[in-house]
Order: C-alpha cells, then sequence, then structure tokens
C-alpha cells in the first residue's frame, strides 16, 4: 500500500497472515446411485437424514437395493449423500430417451356455456417493438371468417434542426464563437449544455455541419446529430421513438446562430408521434389500444395480467382467433394455433401429475372441494393415495396466476409444497378456470426399469446420465451403486474415482448376491487394479423394515456399502485421525442394524486365507461383539497407499490442499509465496500429525515438503508453474497379530551362571 506521510503520525497497518489456516475437506460425503421409488432423473440431491431423504426419493420398493442401503448409511453415522436416480434410456446420450413417465390426471370446468376463441400473447409488457413491425391476425365469429390483418406500429422520434423559427439561415457555415454553449434537454430530462471550442474546428466563426454535427454527438447523452439537407444542415433527434420522445433546445449563445428553436420561441419543443411513449418498451395497454383500434369489431382486444389477450367476438366452435405471424410477434410471443371457442360443456383446466417420473403415483386420487374461506373462485385440493390415505390437504386455491395462492406456486413451492404432487394450469380461454368438485385418479406413471441395463448406471458424459450425473456435484468423497453389483460397473466406478474425478472419491464395491468364495475371487480377479476402491463379501442381513413391501419375512440379505460407509462417517467423526484412522475391526467397525452375514463360510479362516491375499475384505461375526470388517485393503497393493485409512487420508490431504492453496493462484511466484506455501503446509500437516495420521509424531518422520528452487528453477516459473512435492507417512494397517509363547527359562539360566561363577 502506497503511504503519504506529510505530517508525524502513528501509523497502522494490518498484514496479510504469511500462515493460512486451512479448512478440512469433508471426509465421508457420499454418492450413491440407484433405483428410487421416485425422483429427480439425472439431478442429483443432497440429504442429510433418512426422512430428508425419503420425501424425495420414496420408501422403499421390492426389488431396489439403494432405499435400504441409505437407511443404513444413516443407522451407522452417515450424515450427508448425494443421491442420482437411475432409470432406462434408449439412448444414454440423450437425456430425454428416458422411459420413466409422470402419471396424469385432468380436471376440467363446470359444465359452462358456449365460451369465446381466445389466444394470449406468451410475453408480459412492456414489449421491445420498433417504427414498422406489425402482427397478422385472423379469426372467424359465427362462421364468418375476417382477416388476415396487419396491425402495424408506427415511431418517430423527436428531432429539431439549424434552419426552425428563428429567422433566415441554418445552414453552413456557422458563425460561433470560442465557448459558445448549446442547451438541450431530450425526452424531457435534465437539461444538457454542449460547448463549442476552437480547436475542435477548422475555423470556429465558419464551423461546418459536419463539424458542428460531430461536437453535439460527442457530448450530447440520449440523443444524436446528423448531416441533412445536402450537407448543409444538422439534425438532433432523441435516441427514443414515440409520443414521449422529445428535443428541448432551452437556450445557449450557440442558438442563435444555428437557427434551432428555443423552447420560449415557436416550436421550441419538437416531440416525436407513434402508437406508444417509447416504441422500444411499448406497455401493454398501449399494443391492445393500437390492436383494438385496427381489428375494431371483429376481435376483442384487453389486458390480462399485462398480457395481451385477443378473443372471437363470437361464441362457439365455429368462433375463433389466429395469430399467422408478423415481426412483433417477436416481443408478443403469441402462439400460431388456432384458437376455436368451446361449445357448451366442460373444459381441460388443471392437470395434476406425479411430482416425479415412476407408477408410485397411478392410483392416486386428486380431489378438489369447496374453499375453506368460501371463495367461489377458489377451491381446496387433497391428495390421497391409491388407499384413499389422506397424504397432503392444500387450502384456498386459485387458477389465477397474481394470486399469493395460485396454484401452481404453493403445490410447487421447494419448502411447504406437496412432495407427492405437481400442478400444471392449462389456462383454460373461460372467464373462469376453476376446475369442478370431483376426483380425478392419476395414472401413466412408469418407473423406467424395463430393459435397466449396465448402460444406465455407467452413463455418459455427453447425456449427464449414470455416474456422470454426479459431474456437476463437488465434494463426494465416497461412492456406492447397490443395484449393479456386475464387473461392468464396477470396472466404471473405479474409473470414474480414478480417473475422471482425479483421486477424489473411494469407492465401496458390493459382492453381487449369493457369491461363494471362489465366485468373489474371480469377481474380483475382473476388477481394475487401484486404490481408489475397496470389494467386500459376503453379503449382509437386516431386518426387515417393512413387510408391506418386502413379505412376511424377518430378515433381508442386502449388500454391505450402505452400511460400510455410514461406519466410515461414524469412525471419520470419532477418532483424531479422521479418515487416516482405519475403519475396521471390533471397536470402530462394528456394523449397526446389521443381523448376520450371507455365507457361513467367511467365519472359516480357510477361506478367509483364500480371499483376503486377493484384496477382498471379509465380513465376520464374534460372538459377544457384532458383524464387522476385518480387513481394510484397497484393490490394489503395490500402490502408493494400499490400505483404506492411508487412501483416504491421502485424498483428504489432497482436497484440502487443491482449494486451501487458492490464495497463491496467479500472485508472483517469489521466494516469498513459496515460503508462505510451505509455511500453510507444513502446520496443516503438524495438525494431522499431532492427532495421529501418520506413522510418527516427529515431522521429520512423519512427512516431507518440497518447494525448492531445485524443484522450481527458473524455466519452471517462466512456464507459470509452482511446484510443491510432499510426502506422506502413512501407517500401515497392523493386518496380522503374531504372539510368539515359549518356556520360561530365566530361573534355570540364572542357576547355571551361579555355579559356572
Amino acid at each position: 500500500m502506497s503511504l503519504e506521510l506529510l505530517s508525524s503520525k502513528i501509523v497502522v497497518i494490518e498484514e496479510a497472515p504469511s500462515i493460512r489456516t486451512l479448512t478440512p475437506a469433508p471426509t465421508a460425503v457420499l454418492f450413491a446411485q440407484g433405483i428410487t421409488q421416485k425422483g429427480p432423473v439425472r439431478s442429483p440431491v443432497l440429504s442429510t437424514s433418512f426422512e430428508d431423504w425419503s420425501n424425495v426419493f420414496g420408501g422403499y420398493i421390492s426389488g431396489a437395493e439403494l432405499p435400504l442401503q441409505v437407511r443404513q448409511f444413516f443407522l451407522n453415522g452417515g450424515t450427508q449423500i448425494w443421491t442420482s436416480r437411475v432409470v432406462h434410456h434408449t439412448d444414454i446420450t440423450n437425456p430425454s430417451s428416458k422411459t420413466s413417465a409422470l402419471a396424469t390426471g385432468t380436471f376440467n370446468t363446470p359444465a359452462l356455456g358456449e365460451t369465446q376463441g381466445e389466444v394470449i400473447s406468451g410475453n408480459a409488457g412492456p414489449y421491445l417493438l420498433d417504427d414498422g413491425q406489425s402482427l397478422t391476425v385472423r379469426g372467424s365469429n359465427d362462421g364468418v371468417p375476417w382477416g388476415p390483418t396487419a396491425v402495424g406500429f408506427t415511431a418517430v422520434a423527436g428531432y429539431a434542426e439549424t434552419d426552425e423559427g428563428i429567422g433566415a439561415g441554418g445552414v453552413e457555415p456557422f458563425a460561433l464563437v470560442d465557448g459558445d454553449t448549446l442547451q438541450i434537454a431530450v425526452d424531457g430530462g435534465l437539461t444538457q449544455t454542449v460547448t463549442f471550442n476552437t480547436g475542435e474546428f477548422a475555423a470556429i466563426g465558419a464551423a461546418t455541419a459536419e463539424e458542428v454535427a460531430a461536437v453535439i454527438n460527442g457530448e450530447l447523452v440520449g440523443a444524436s446529430a446528423t448531416v441533412v439537407g445536402a450537407g448543409t444542415k444538422v439534425r438532433v433527434t432523441s435516441d427514443s421513438k414515440g409520443t414521449g420522445s422529445q428535443i428541448n433546445v432551452v437556450g445557449g449563445t450557440a442558438a442563435g446562430a444555428l437557427k434551432l428553436d428555443l423552447v420560449a420561441g415557436t416550436g421550441g419543443t419538437h416531440t416525436g408521434s407513434g402508437h406508444a411513449v417509447n416504441i422500444a418498451a411499448t406497455a401493454a395497454a398501449e399494443a391492445v389500444a393500437r390492436i383494438a383500434s385496427v381489428l375494431a369489431a371483429n376481435a376483442v382486444v384487453a389486458v390480462d395480467s399485462n398480457r395481451i389477450r385477443i378473443r372471437s367476438v363470437g361464441l362457439g366452435s365455429d368462433s375463433n382467433v389466429k395469430i399467422d405471424g408478423g415481426t412483433a410477434n417477436t416481443a408478443f410471443g403469441f402462439d400460431l394455433a388456432t384458437h376455436v371457442g368451446y361449445a357448451a360443456g366442460p373444459a381441460a383446466t388443471l392437470r395434476i401429475d406425479g411430482k416425479y417420473d415412476g407408477a408410485y403415483a397411478n392410483g392416486f386420487q386428486i380431489d378438489v372441494s369447496t374453499a375453506t374461506n368460501g371463495e367461489a373462485d377458489e377451491f381446496n385440493l387433497t391428495v390421497k393415495d391409491s388407499l384413499g390415505i389422506i397424504l397432503e390437504v392444500f387450502p384456498n386455491l386459485s387458477m389465477d396466476d397474481d394470486s399469493d395462492r395460485y396454484v401452481e406456486s404453493i403445490i410447487g413451492d421447494d419448502d411447504a409444497g406437496s412432495i407427492w404432487a405437481a400442478a400444471v394450469d392449462l389456462d383454460a380461454a373461460l372467464s373462469s378456470q376453476r376446475p369442478a368438485n370431483g376426483t380425478v385418479t392419476l395414472s401413466g406413471g412408469n418407473d423406467g426399469l424395463v430393459a435397466l441395463a449396465d448402460a444406465d448406471f455407467i452413463g455418459s458424459e455427453v447425456g449427464q446420465t449414470g455416474l456422470r450425473a454426479f459431474d456437476i456435484v463437488q465434494g463426494g468423497t465416497l461412492m456406492i451403486s447397490p443395484d449393479r453389483a456386475v464387473v461392468a460397473v464396477h470396472n466404471a466406478i473405479i474409473t470414474y474415482c480414478e480417473i475422471t474425478r482425479n483421486f477424489e472419491i473411494f469407492a465401496v464395491l458390493d459382492p453381487p448376491s449369493n457369491y461363494s468364495d471362489t465366485s468373489i475371487v474371480t469377481h474380483k480377479l475382473s476388477l481394475t487394479s487401484s486404490e481408489m476402491y475397496d470389494l467386500y463379501w459376503p453379503r449382509v442381513k437386516i431386518p426387515n423394515p417393512s413387510t408391506a413391501v418386502f413379505g412376511d419375512v424377518d430378515v433381508l440379505t442386502v449388500p454391505p456399502s450402505g452400511s460400510l460407509v455410514g461406519m466410515y462417517a461414524r469412525s471419520d467423526a470419532r477418532q483424531l485421525a479422521g479418515p487416516f484412522a482405519q475403519p475396521v475391526g471390533v471397536d470402530t467397525g462394528r456394523l449397526y442394524g446389521v443381523s448376520d452375514v450371507e455365507n457361513d463360510n467367511v467365519l472359516r479362516e480357510s477361506i478367509r486365507d483364500k480371499i483376503f491375499p486377493h484384496r477382498i475384505n471379509p465380513i465376520i461375526f464374534t460372538p459377544g461383539v457384532g458383524i464387522y470388517p476385518d480387513g481394510v485393503r484397497t484393490g490394489k497393493g503395490d500402490g502408493n497407499f494400499p490400505s483404506v485409512g492411508e487412501r483416504r487420508g491421502a485424498s483428504f490431504v489432497e482436497m484440502t490442499l487443491k482449494y486451501g492453496l487458492l490464495f497463491a493462484k496467479n500472485q508472483a511466484n517469489t521466494p516469498e509465496l513459496r515460503a508462505a506455501v510451505r509455511r500453510t503446509i507444513e502446520v496443516f500437516l503438524i495438525g494431522l500429525m499431532v492427532d495421529g495420521a501418520f506413522a510418527s509424531r516427529k515431522p521429520d518422520e512423519a512427512f516431507f515438503i518440497d518447494v525448492s528452487d531445485e524443484l522450481n528453477p527458473p524455466s519452471v516459473q517462466r512456464a507459470g508453474k509452482l511446484i510443491i512435492r510432499i510426502g506422506l507417512a502413512t501407517a500401515a494397517p497392523a493386518e496380522f497379530i503374531i504372539i510368539r509363547v515359549t518356556r520360561d527359562t530365566r530361573a534355570l539360566d540364572e542357576e547355571a551362571r551361579a555355579r559356572v561363577g
């Protein structure tokens, strides 16, 4: 900071910190994809409780693993989950090819008399029009056609010329003198002063029209000057067009020489003309007045919620109105359909859909009844399930777009709206759009699960389907996909975690159902070698949470991933070392809500001896302790971080530094900057070391940081790079506890030594 010191003083200057505090990255934010009862497709949603999750994605459904895994995640200590619903796409690169669909039902108005044909502009006023634009309209009244009729819009700007109203002359040359002024007000605004200086002219006493126009254009706002009259006169024109467009020459010493009208003189206010005050911001009422004057008795034109409404004069199905187009329709936004009046009878007015795609809403009953407040144009709407059980009630709704109780706004409100349904106003062309009292049953909903394939889970970057739906979400650190435990999907997940997300996300892979020890080894051998996942075996059993969905059985066999990632989150929160602590064993790794394992063979040591060398982590049971994972091996043993704690801990450090060192980005690459970076990283790593994250509590043994000149020579710096090398001495897990037992011969040895002595 430049500081000017003029008199004796004490100055306090706060310096930027040389050591920055790094905000730790989150460690247990779960990405989960799979089959759900409802919820958005391709749009991951964050949930922080099972109730919160259920409000969006629904409850348990037969054949879907994900809802059970989400329950286990929260039960075991998880707190944050981003969920992406998977449905079948006929083309995973095309999001619109999804086969899921909304359940829907339509309410009609009460039976009414004949109505007019009506069209309403798609856009609200004001409208950006220009002089000469038009709208073409046609229609029919009681079978008698009229039109097409072109409705033109004109607008002329206000202007003043240099030969108006003050005697003869007004053409170049103009006898100006240095410092002459011209005072002009544009469109009734404040007076602006244009000053003419000698240096702006070849000869100011014989100024040309082109020179005068150039000076005015350089100083006047909201208007412009042009040369007219075969290049001898100056015209000052407002930038706006319409009846509000004005040029007022209100004074100045140059007015006389330029022969411009003054306000006090005859015609000093030069006003434009047209069909609007400002054609570029034509009000709906102004457009309606013009359209009505041209269409005359053929149509009824009015303002409706700041939009333009055009109705036929005649009633019934032989009366209609249609917009044929025109250059003005770009602004108005009328559709080009023929709008026919209704014969006596009801008209479709309100559609109710399931809030999300899915068969869950098929059979839902939607009731419309008299409004609680007694208003004739309002109504109550009740959402019931297929058994008639009331789910939600919304009182005193309106079909008026401007009402505080507008049906679309109330039903669709993010906080207080429906979690089951959505409302669509069909804009019936009637004086009253209120739906008739009665009940509509929703139908047509489809879960999109027929032909569901591996590709739907793997997805496409172009279509943002499958795994690629998570591309828009930052901060995820764990991933599960329990509904598709197959090699193709598992390898796609591994690639996504390691390559696409650059080591940010760690995947917990589920064993396929009913796999033996031999089968799970075969499965593991087909997976990509990577540190960014672990594989467990076997599946686990949990108490049946819903006999209504899963039948009269006591337990369900399910994938273990939801329980495991929930336990990871619990371990991260409870242990000082956070993600560096190994999530395993009888104390930390206990799985809550799990009653048994699918395959008891895992309890045999000979079987574990078979799978463990292949880096498959067994889930075992110990009496009096419970069920827990007995291994923390990742899918790759010859990398830098071959165990779960080491790998997740390293990713945690990488993510924290990625965002925590943004302060250094684009700064001058000086020794001072590199020293600040080093100190910031060192303080962060020392904090982790003290918490037991590394194999030693001595800094020289726990980690190293290199931002040296050797690593950053001038050529590297000139290339815009600052290279930092960090080494972490992570602690390997104690996978094998070896107890050596021997006979205690110390007394005999002592006796023998005594005899010799």
